[in-house]
Parts: structure tokens; C-alpha cells; sequence
């Protein structure tokens, strides 16, 4: 850059700058600016090892003004953040402009996540944190009765998801005796219903199972399932438990603490009952073998019975003395 770019120049009475000039006189300007935290929403994120700088592009969701922001690779992968387009962020940055295109932008110093972002570490620290202490190990996951005395459903009262449940287990196997326990199962009030409904069933006699069970819905609506007592009450719970939460990726902790986990209400019927039609048959067929075998086994010892009956008899005493008898009588 030659200085005298950054000098205006006069035309008559005007005075004129080049764009260098006009740039750089609006980088100092900025530069004196503080720093500021922003909130905004990630698009256009960009990590690349080619690259010594990180960039994103940080939206206002409410009208779309956006906001480039730029900040040294190695300073971002150090914050650790698993962050993605579409997550809210809050920013410290200092205004600057990028002079090759005259582009205002912020310079970045950290980044913290929000919302959904925040959500998300919170809930791999506390996983991080339970599975540590052990209660996601398999080897403490106890397997479902084959046939249990009664199931216990826990699920919102009127949800699609009890309807799924019940048709579908009854419909699977008729003789089944159900309980059902009604909770909310989102909002904040929910993990506290959850955990009352949970202590509730482990007092009804012959409970075998308890199904923990709601429909789809957005990641915020399955928080409830990654409360962290209720999942500490899950793993402690004496009865087998159940996570059926129909959900598509966003995996609540439930799923990991639970003794198994489904994806659906309807994938909970099939796993917490025989089915009665293939049972009946196994039953058939087991009854069947088993009396073919205990005819042949009952024809093997009567055969063996006159066998030995013949050898008797062969060696009866009574030939010795009818033998006798002819001869004292000759």
C-alpha cells in the first residue's frame, strides 16, 4: 500500500478519497469501538485444517440480518464447543472490517453456546458424569421376564403414545394385566411427575416391568428423560425398566440408563411380552415331543419289562421243583 492512498486528494473544491482511504479510515474507526457480546444463530460455520481462521456467519433469527464473524482456528478447537449450524450462540467479538472487500465483520475472542448448544453440553457432561459412576454400564442391565405377572406403563394421560402401547401389547398377548400411571412428560414440572409415577409403580404387587413411554416430538420435549434424578431413580429402581421414548436422533439419557431401549411404545409391546400365537405353538409342539417321547419311553420299558418277565420265568424256582415232582412221580 502506497501512503498516499490514504490521503484524500483535491479536485478543485472536492475533496476525494480512494476506497483504500475510505476502508482503512473505517477500520480505525471501528477498531476504537469496545467489544460487545452478541446473540445470534450459527450458519455458514467453516473449520477446515487448510485454514488458520474460523469462520461463521451469525444470524438474527427474527429478521435474517446477518452478521460475518471471523476467529483464529487453534483459539476455537481450544473452547472444545460442539457446535452446528442452526445452534444459538452468544459471541464476544470487537468490531474490524476486512479491507480486500471492505466487509464489516467481528473478531471474535470466544464463543459460548445457548439454547439448544448449551442444552447439549450440559447433557454430555451430566452423561459423562452418570457413566462414570457406572449406571450405563451394561453389565448392570437386567435382562425382561419372559412372561411377565403385570406391566406398569408410565406416559401422559391421553397421548397417542398409551393408545400405541396398550393396542399393540394387548393385541400381542390377551392375557396381559396392565397398570397405568399417568405423568406429564415434557416441561418442567414433568421430571418431578415422572419420578412419583416411577416409586408409585414399584408398589403395585406383581409389577415385572415398567415401561417409561411418549410419542415423537422436537429435542426440547424429551428433557424430562434426561433429568438427572429421575435418571439416578431409574437406575435404582428394583424392577426392570423400559425407555420408550419415539424419538428419530435426539437420544434422551433414559435410553442409556434404562435396563432396555426401544424406539417406539409400539417396539415396547413386542419386548415386554411373548407373543401369544407363537407361544401357544411352541407350547403345542413342546407337548407333543414330549408325549412322543414319553410313548417311547413307556414302549422301551415295557419291552424291557417282558424281556426281564421271560428271563424271570425261564429261572423260575417252581421249574426246579416241577422237574422234582415228575420225578418223584416216575
Amino acid at each position: 500500500m502506497y501512503a498516499g492512498a490514504l490521503e484524500p486528494i483535491w479536485f478543485g473544491d472536492r475533496k476525494v478519497w480512494s476506497v483504500t482511504g475510505v476502508v482503512e479510515g473505517a477500520r480505525r474507526r471501528l477498531s476504537e469501538l469496545p467489544g460487545a457480546w452478541v446473540q445470534g444463530e450459527v450458519s455458514d460455520l467453516r473449520v477446515q485444517p487448510n485454514l488458520a481462521m474460523a469462520y461463521l456467519t451469525l444470524k438474527d433469527p427474527n429478521n435474517g440480518h446477518t452478521v460475518q464473524c471471523v476467529m483464529a482456528r487453534s483459539r476455537f478447537q481450544a473452547l472444545g464447543l460442539e457446535i452446528s449450524n442452526g445452534d444459538q450462540v452468544q459471541v464476544f467479538g470487537r468490531p474490524d472490517m476486512w479491507a480486500p472487500r471492505g466487509q464489516f465483520q467481528l473478531q471474535l475472542q470466544t464463543i459460548e453456546a445457548t439454547g439448544r448448544g448449551m442444552l447439549m453440553q450440559q447433557l454430555e457432561e451430566l452423561k459423562e458424569r452418570l457413566a462414570a459412576e457406572g449406571l450405563m454400564d451394561p453389565s448392570r442391565k437386567r435382562p425382561l421376564p419372559l412372561i411377565p405377572r403385570r406391566v406398569g406403563l408410565i406416559t401422559g394421560k391421553d397421548a397417542a403414545a398409551e393408545g400405541d402401547f396398550l393396542r399393540n401389547i394387548q393385541r400381542r398377548y390377551p392375557p396381559v394385566k396392565l397398570v397405568v400411571c399417568h405423568a406429564l412428560v415434557q416441561g418442567d414440572n414433568a421430571p418431578p411427575q415422572l419420578r412419583a409415577a416411577l416409586r408409585a409403580m414399584q408398589q403395585v404387587e406383581d409389577v415385572d416391568v415398567i415401561v417409561l413411554a411418549r410419542g415423537g416430538g422436537a429435542f426440547e420435549d424429551f428433557l424430562a428423560f434426561s433429568d438427572e434424578l429421575l435418571l439416578r431413580d431409574i437406575a435404582a429402581c428394583p424392577v426392570p425398566v423400559v425407555s420408550a421414548i419415539g424419538h428419530d436422533k435426539d437420544q434422551p439419557l433414559s435410553d442409556l440408563v434404562a435396563d432396555l431401549r426401544v424406539s417406539t411404545p409400539t417396539a415396547a409391546a413386542r419386548e415386554v411380552v411373548p407373543d401369544h400365537a407363537e407361544l401357544s405353538g411352541r407350547l403345542e409342539r413342546l407337548l407333543g415331543r414330549g408325549r412322543q417321547r414319553a410313548s417311547q419311553r413307556l414302549d422301551r420299558e415295557l419291552a424291557a419289562t417282558a424281556t426281564l418277565g421271560g428271563r424271570l420265568q425261564a429261572r423260575s424256582p417252581l421249574l426246579f421243583v416241577d422237574d422234582r415232582r415228575q420225578l418223584l412221580d416216575d
